[in-house]
Parts: C-alpha cells; sequence; structure tokens
C-alpha cells in the first residue's frame, strides 16, 4: 500500500497541480486516490443538473456524491454548494463525514494540493472553504425548537400550571362547546 502511494504521489508531482481533470471519475482517481465502482461512473459523470441517484443500501451514494461535489467545487470558482438532509444533524454527520475522508485522503495522497486549494483553516465542521471561492455548506430545511441558528423561529409558549386537580392538559384551554360524555360503564 505504502508503495502504491509513493508511486502515486511520483505520478502527481510530474503533472500540474492546478489542472482540474474535465472528468470527475479521473478526479476520484488522481486526486482523491480511489478508483469508484465501474457502476458509479456513470452518475459521476453525468451533467444535468438535478440527478436522482436511486441505488441500494450501501453502494457508495453519498461516498461518491461528496466526491463529484469536491469536483463540482473545484471546476466552478465561485460556487455555492448546498448539502441539505432531512434534519442537520444528518446532513453533518452523514455527508461531512465523507467530505472529511476526501479531504484527508487527499491530504495524504496531495499534500501541496490540499494546502493550496483548502488548507486546514477552510475545513470546518459543517462549512468547507475553497480558496477559489466556492463553498459546501450543511444546511437542513426544518429546523429544531432548539436551533438557535435561525433568528426566526417562532418562540414556544410556556406551560401554564393545571386548571383543576387532577387536570393533566397542562395549559391547553379548556375544550369549547359541550363537555365530553363520561366514559361508558363496564356490563
Amino acid at each position: 500500500m505504502l508503495r502504491k502511494v509513493e508511486r502515486l504521489n511520483r505520478t502527481l508531482d510530474a503533472e500540474d497541480s492546478q489542472q482540474v481533470p474535465d472528468d470527475p471519475v479521473k478526479f476520484c482517481q488522481n486526486w482523491l486516490g480511489y478508483e469508484p465502482f465501474k457502476y458509479m461512473y456513470a452518475f459521476l459523470q453525468d451533467k444535468h443538473h438535478f440527478i436522482a441517484n436511486v441505488q441500494a443500501r450501501q453502494t457508495g451514494k453519498t461516498f461518491n456524491g461528496m466526491a463529484k461535489l469536491l469536483w463540482f467545487g473545484f471546476r466552478y470558482p465561485g460556487s455555492l454548494i448546498l448539502v441539505t438532509a432531512p434534519k442537520f444533524d444528518q446532513a453533518k454527520n452523514i455527508a461531512f463525514k465523507a467530505l472529511g475522508e476526501h479531504l484527508k485522503r487527499m491530504k495524504a495522497v496531495r499534500p501541496k494540493v490540499y494546502e493550496t486549494h483548502f488548507g486546514d483553516r477552510n475545513v470546518l465542521r459543517t462549512i468547507i472553504q475553497f480558496r477559489n471561492g466556492s463553498q459546501i455548506l450543511a444546511e437542513s430545511p426544518i429546523r429544531s425548537p432548539g436551533d438557535r441558528r435561525c433568528a426566526n423561529r417562532p418562540r414556544w409558549r410556556r406551560c401554564n400550571p393545571p386548571t383543576r386537580s387532577g387536570d393533566r392538559s397542562h395549559g391547553a384551554s379548556p375544550p369549547s362547546g359541550p363537555s365530553p360524555s363520561p366514559p361508558l360503564s363496564r356490563r
């Protein structure tokens, strides 16, 4: 394994470090140091604006998707790339974990490229800032009530004490209209 990395480093040092490959598969092979599976080539090379990648679980959708986002950030300077998930923790813990793995591999395989384009100060838990102006951000469309990042979140009302003994409604207003019927007796 060490010989393979050394050979790859010698090959990559001979190439121009600033030239980003046109093909995301070549980017994965040469810049990130891994070989994507053949069935992911179509996804990585797809040029459409919206892509639906429907595959079985554990096939590398997130891992290769994050590699494609890195390639996109290199290829198109000044891009703003949002990684979304139903919950913010999913975007942070799953997608950015894969991005972090790619960046660690890039730092090991091509340290000069890593320092030239990122540096350790530009790689945060939920934001990756390229030196070419591109950014990858983790966001979620749904905010949790305790999320301090959202300034316009609704202010939750405090619970009022129960209105009468035995009432467990904790602040709910008394029902309007006729009172509920008593429970049916067992026969």
